[in-house]
């Protein structure tokens, strides 16, 4: 008896993970097109934008800046690194590897989101040679790196929320790797990555997506904007985002079913 219903439970275990795999490849098309179609966008955006640039001479007027600005940037993207935590995230809830993670007292997210930090140390030493080229070329003063120290702290806070929000899409959403992709898109458009936003309006600098990326990264140019407004966006994205993605994630906890896919 015991023989046979270890067989059973066998024979379960091999029909839900066939049901799993079968869950992925029938969406994994859709994820394919969304994740073209936000790659193809997004180089759109970057051709049009340099090229409106490249005729109207702009790319002339200070190119060590826009160096300088483009390699801290690339190294703001794993320091705070929003996209590979929205994508740490994502895979966790939907595979399934974030089940055990919830038997323990602290958050399963948390202990996700550190697990793919850790992963990313590489990444991280590659960075810090970016940003240590890119302070050379930009020689910052003392009041821009003090500029840089404050606007930090905001921006990993608005980072991990912003990914956290993404995980929580994940737990409803079947096809949650084309939304975080979307969310990818719009902030490579409005987070600064692509191209700077001080050639844009200056409301522009303090969306969320900027504050993550765009103001630790500009903090070093000469083109940052004024320290005042750049705090208040900070603090105020970060207890907003802050507190909306803690309520969602307690809330998606409730309706996560434990099911990989």
């Amino acid at each position: 008896m015991l023989a046979r219903s270890q067989f059973q439970l066998w024979l379960q275990a091999i029909a839900i993970q066939t049901k799993a795999y079968a869950g992925y490849f029938r969406h994994y098309p859709l994820e394919l097109v969304g994740d073209v179609v936000a790659r193809t966008i997004t180089l759109g955006l970057t051709l049009v934008f340099w090229g409106l640039l490249a005729a109207e001479g702009q790319l002339s007027q200070d190119p060590s800046q826009l160096a300088g600005y483009f390699l801290i940037v690339i190294a703001m993207s794993a320091i705070v690194p929003f996209r590979n935590l929205a994508s740490g995230g994502t895979h966790a809830v939907k595979y399934g590897s974030i089940n055990p993670q919830l038997l323990r007292p602290r958050s399963g997210l948390t202990a996700i989101f550190t697990q793919r930090y850790a992963q990313m140390l590489p990444m991280l030493v590659i960075s810090v040679l970016f940003f240590i080229a890119g302070v050379w070329v930009l020689q910052p003063s003392a009041y821009h790196v003090l500029y840089l120290l404050i606007t930090l702290p905001s921006a990993a806070v608005v980072s991990v929320s912003l990914a956290t929000l993404v995980t929580c899409a994940a737990v409803y959403l079947t096809e949650a790797n084309s939304f975080k992709n979307m969310v990818g898109l719009v902030w490579n458009a409005i987070g600064g990555v692509i191209f700077p936003l001080y050639l844009l309006p200056e409301w522009v600098s303090y969306n969320p997506f900027a504050v993550a990326t765009y103001l630790p990264s500009v903090a070093l140019t000469s083109q940052a904007p004024p320290l005042l407004y750049a705090v208040l966006a900070g603090v105020g994205w970060s207890v907003g985002l802050g507190f909306l993605s803690h309520k969602l994630w307690r809330r998606a906890l409730r309706s996560y079913d434990g099911v990989g896919i």
